[in-house]
Formats: structure tokens, C-alpha cells, sequence
């Protein structure tokens, strides 16, 4: 795949849970749009502020995971904030695949694969 320098701002849907009626979209920088109750927008930011983010998963209404560039890993467990997680690598992340707010699996750009079951306190490359 081609990298691509990023100039304005990034838009990313975040991958959600079929059944789940709640729709993100990364805004990069600083925050999200997260629709709710009957479609209703409304901004999530994410203090302090970051860059860089570049995909998403939500598995649930109130949980989202979201990796960016240099192993950013942010992690919200009520739909409302965000903190962020230890993460296992420096590396630049392509992808997160969630379960729920203690399970995800992250992808980097160079395709090395980790895996948490405690919410990030712990990875184990897979």
C-alpha cells in the first residue's frame, strides 16, 4: 500500500458494530463527531488534543479505540472521553480491530500485529 503525506485533515469513519446506533468520524486535529441519539451530531474532544490519528473501532455505543501515527493508542470507555493507553510500539498504526473496552488487536504500517485482553495495560505481539 502507498503511505500518502497527509495535508488537511484526515476523515476517518470508525468501523462500528452493526447493531450499535452510534456513528464516528475522526477529525483530525482533536477530536471526533459522534452521532447518537436519533442521528443528533455532536464533538467529542480529546484533551489534551492530538494529531495524527489514523483509524478507529467501536465496538460498542460508549467504547472506541482509535491509533494513530508513532503508536498513539486512545481509548474511551463511555463514549465521552478519551485517555490514552501504553502502547506496545513506536511504530506508525494502520488498524484496530475491538471487541470491547479490554480487547483489541492493533496493526502497524509495516504489518506487525499486537494484542491486549486487559484494556492495553498489556501487549503481546502476535
Amino acid at each position: 500500500g502507498g503511505g500518502g503525506g497527509g495535508r488537511g485533515a484526515v476523515m476517518a469513519d470508525v468501523a462500528l458494530a452493526p447493531t450499535a446506533p452510534v456513528y464516528w468520524r475522526i477529525m483530525d486535529p482533536g477530536g471526533l463527531v459522534r452521532s447518537g441519539d436519533r442521528g443528533k451530531m455532536e464533538r467529542v474532544a480529546i484533551d489534551p488534543p492530538v494529531q495524527g490519528l489514523t483509524n478507529g473501532a467501536a465496538p460498542t455505543p460508549a467504547v472506541c479505540w482509535l491509533v494513530g501515527r508513532a503508536g498513539l493508542v486512545l481509548l474511551s470507555s463511555d463514549g465521552r472521553t478519551f485517555e490514552r493507553v501504553a502502547t506496545p510500539t513506536t511504530e506508525d498504526l494502520a488498524s484496530v480491530i475491538a471487541v470491547d473496552a479490554r480487547q483489541a488487536r492493533l496493526t502497524t504500517t509495516t504489518g506487525r500485529v499486537f494484542l491486549t485482553t486487559d484494556g492495553g495495560k498489556t501487549w503481546k505481539e502476535l
